[in-house]
């Protein structure tokens, strides 16, 4: 048995960051790019305080729940999932995106088990906290879940497959080599940071094209 893990914004699903598509759809995008250069490398905690917990707050959750059923499975998904589950290994998304388009791809495609980012809702609305209970994923905190997950199916490092695609991902990508295991890189366009540390590079726009390396 095998455990893979992928990331979720543009390998599973096609958009490549749900989070700026959010504050376009609650018209905030400035703002939340200029926090986000701001403090995504160097205060994540802040960063959350200011979008979730200020600029955020109060919004309703139909935009954000429409976003989620509107965004479109990666081709070839289905059919990765179905292979890989046919062939008894276990999967799991790790990503810094929404838990509950992660929570959607759990019960559509059938994956295992799902690490991912809550936004706090309380009567319809986004609560504006600054909990970092809610908040767990970041680019350097995807080596965890993914430990935790292989000592529970008491796994080597050998058996453990990543599917990268952005920076987010170094610091998982170089733990997964790190044990042993495969690192796959599968990327619209190539990210120069991240391919240097994938055992295996898939440039494609159909998800399945991966099989042959699992």
């Amino acid at each position: 048995m095998k455990l893979v893990c992928f990331d979720m914004d543009g390998v599973i699903f096609k958009h490549h960051n749900f989070w700026m598509e959010l504050h376009r759809e609650y018209r905030t995008l400035e703002e939340g790019i200029e926090l986000t250069k701001k403090y995504v490398e160097t205060d994540y905690s802040r960063l959350v305080k200011e979008v979730i917990g200020r600029l955020w707050a109060g919004k309703p959750t139909q935009l954000y729940f429409d976003l989620i059923a509107k965004h479109h499975y990666v081709k070839g998904t289905e059919r990765t999932f179905k292979e890989i589950k046919k062939r008894k290994n276990k999967t799991m998304i790790i990503s810094s995106g929404p838990y509950d388009l992660a929570l959607r791809a759990k019960k559509d495609l059938g994956i295992d088990y799902i690490f991912a980012n809550r936004l706090p809702i309380q009567d319809g609305f986004i609560a504006g906290t600054d909990d970092m209970d809610y908040w767990k994923i970041k680019d350097d905190s995807k080596v965890e879940p993914l430990e935790e997950v292989r000592n529970e199916l008491g796994l080597n490092g050998k058996d453990v497959i990543a599917v990268v695609h952005d920076k987010n991902d170094i610091k998982l990508a170089k733990h997964v080599r790190g044990i042993g295991g495969k690192v796959i890189g599968f990327m619209f366009e190539p990210h120069e940071e991240v391919e240097k540390e994938c055992t295996t590079i898939v440039r494609s726009d159909d998800l399945s094209d991966i099989l042959e390396h699992i």
